[in-house]
């Protein structure tokens, strides 16, 4: 599986739809930290949850 900035780059993904990596995140079972699973670095991680609407510029 594809991590969410992955398929944001192939066009696979918007913005929007993080919120779907992430439910399926809570119900999945991968033992990934989620900004490993979303495929952010920590540095990103940490922009998006101080301002989740920049996410389009942090990507």
């Amino acid at each position: 599986m594809n991590t969410f900035v992955e398929d944001w780059k192939n066009g696979i993904a918007q913005a929007d739809q993080i919120d779907d990596y992430i439910d399926r995140w809570h119900t999945g079972n991968s033992g990934l930290p989620l900004a490993t699973y979303l495929g952010l670095s920590s540095e990103q991680y940490v922009q998006w949850l101080k301002d989740p609407e920049q996410l389009q510029q942090i990507l």
